[in-house]
């Protein structure tokens, strides 16, 4: 046992931005905090102290000034930086990915090269427009990776004729297709798990929907964590 505190534990999951598992915080009481990042998570100071900078950038960026984030950008940001830039070519490729496999399984019922590289374009076009999505958007877009394995809903309004648009106004339909298929995403998980956890922007749309959709259902919040019973 090492002489860790509460405060410590906090701070530490903070920078994790989730919970520590029980197995974990057992390892942390016994060999310490230390240990475990160097030996569980497999970081150097230098990689934890880069975890630490993504927190900051993100929160700069999502919940304060341009000014406070452009401070976050001062001083060493090689670490957030590839991180960052690893997780959106990510979700490019998986948004690419999937575009290419709806690709192929409907080749026989169409002309396939044309129509594939209509939608390979149709996935690039996406991956531009989703770099463009704001900030404060990111707990949409964490739930749509996480969550999210029919991407028809997203495609298809790239796919309908939006000449007039502005791209301000693409990139809004885009965010909304994302939010739609996060919400029925999280829904289905609530039918399949009994409740799931959220942050309160998502909880609320969710509940919404499912007010406003289902009958007979029962609905308990409690801190972030969403529990429906569907009778």
């Amino acid at each position: 046992m090492n002489n860790t505190t509460v405060k410590t534990l906090q701070e530490l999951s903070n920078t994790l931005m989730r919970d520590l598992t029980q197995e974990e915080l057992n390892l942390i009481l016994e060999k310490g905090v230390d240990y475990f990042i160097s030996e569980k998570l497999g970081m150097n100071e230098s990689e934890f102290n880069g975890l630490k900078k993504i927190e900051d950038i993100i929160s700069a960026y999502c919940t304060k000034s341009q000014e406070d984030f452009d401070k976050e950008l001062e001083g060493d940001i090689e670490v957030p930086y590839y991180a960052l830039k690893s997780i959106v070519h990510a979700m490019e490729d998986k948004m690419k990915g999937k575009a290419q496999e709806d690709c192929v399984n409907k080749k026989e019922a169409v002309d396939s090269e044309d129509q594939c590289d209509e939608i390979e374009a149709k996935a690039l076009e996406l991956c531009s427009l989703l770099n463009k999505i704001p900030g404060s958007a990111d707990n949409w877009m964490r739930e749509y990776v996480k969550l999210v394995k029919d991407h028809t809903t997203v495609l298809d309004v790239l796919k309908s004729e939006q000449c007039l648009q502005t791209e301000d106004e693409r990139i809004g339909d885009i965010l909304d297709a994302i939010k739609d298929s996060v919400i029925d995403a999280c829904i289905e998980k609530l039918k399949t798990d009994g409740e799931i956890e959220l942050d309160p922007e998502i909880m609320s749309e969710v509940t919404s929907k499912i007010w406003h959709t289902q009958d007979n259902i029962r609905i308990n919040i409690t801190n972030n964590k969403l529990k429906v019973e569907f009778k």
